[in-house]
């Protein structure tokens, strides 16, 4: 079943006015389903997200729109299920989660059911870590994305200091169970590797600009399928990226040192397919894409830099 955030992000996308018969069509809905679209399409409209005229329905862009369609495209893109995320209830959790530096059920104020629910959904996509199950105790890193979700219903992201080894206890005990799990279930091991290597590369290569989704690189990695609207550079890219990755866990398995060539022979695994750049120090200034105000070395300091790391 479509929601109001389905069809809203069909009409925003594509820009122009669309005819209810258009997006019945485009989202693969039946005949029968037009007078719910309508319905859902007339909220939208009293939502201020999109107006009706009489070419149809056409999207309304303006500041708090636009960020609510990225919001939703990041949701998108990182196979996180807006329709789940999306709920005034998630984000009073989340603002109440935030305040505290771990929290239990009863720091968040909602019925028993509701917080286990929507801990499991933080749960899966990643967003929440649990501490203990009996009595519950977890932790939801603060990140920009659902700080962002909680401004857009209204809430407050204020959020609790954490010093930078508040939770290295806490890290040394879970590090102890993986490796006893680890040792008595290989085969799970590896099933989770692969996945958190997935992950990595898709996250690392979306912030250098690489259009590539998670569902594709899942697919290009594991199933060997090439996505058909990516360019050859973006799919070489992603492959060598994980040629990279492989080799750097090789060489920690084997426990070999970190020096100023090993991290340059990555460099250069990973960018194999721009010459130019691969295995060298670059000579020039850099910004994150969609976050120019990320602290970005100047290229004069890297070497030092680089240097200071490895001592340390």
């Amino acid at each position: 079943m479509v929601t109001k955030y389905d069809i809203f992000m069909e009409v925003y996308e594509k820009g122009g006015p669309r005819k209810i018969v258009d997006i019945v069509q485009r989202l693969q809905q039946k005949k029968s389903e037009y007078d719910k679209i309508r319905k859902i399409l007339d909220t939208l409209v009293e939502m201020k997200l999109i107006v009706k005229n009489d070419y149809g329905y056409e999207r309304i862009m303006n500041q708090q729109n636009q960020h609510l369609f990225e919001m939703l495209k990041y949701c998108i893109k990182n196979d996180v299920n807006y329709n789940e995320l999306f709920d005034e209830t998630v984000a009073k959790y989340l603002s109440k989660a935030f305040l505290k530096k771990s929290f239990g059920v009863k720091d968040i104020g909602l019925h028993a059911r509701t917080s286990s629910k929507i801990s499991s959904i933080l749960k899966k996509n990643g967003f929440l870590i649990v501490l203990s199950r009996k009595p519950f105790k977890a932790i939801v890193p603060y990140n920009s994305f659902l700080g962002d979700l909680i401004v857009y219903y209204k809430q407050r992201p204020r959020v609790a200091k954490v010093k930078p080894d508040e939770y290295f206890d806490e890290i040394k005990k879970e590090l102890a169970k993986f490796k006893r799990l680890k040792e008595g279930n290989n085969r799970k091991y590896q099933d989770i590797l692969e996945a958190v290597q997935i992950k990595f590369i898709h996250h690392s290569l979306s912030i250098e600009g690489n259009p590539i989704t998670l569902r594709q690189t899942i697919k290009l990695l594991k199933e060997k399928i090439v996505p058909e609207n990516l360019s050859v550079e973006s799919v070489q890219e992603v492959q060598n990226y994980q040629k990279a990755f492989l080799q750097m866990i090789q060489n920690v398995r084997e426990e070999l040192p970190l020096s100023k060539e090993s991290i340059l022979n990555y460099h250069f695994i990973a960018l194999q397919h721009t010459p130019k750049w691969a295995g060298k120090i670059r000579d020039d200034h850099v910004i994150i894409r969609g976050n120019p105000d990320y602290n970005v070395a100047d290229y004069k300091d890297i070497d030092p830099l680089l240097d200071k790391l490895i001592k340390k």
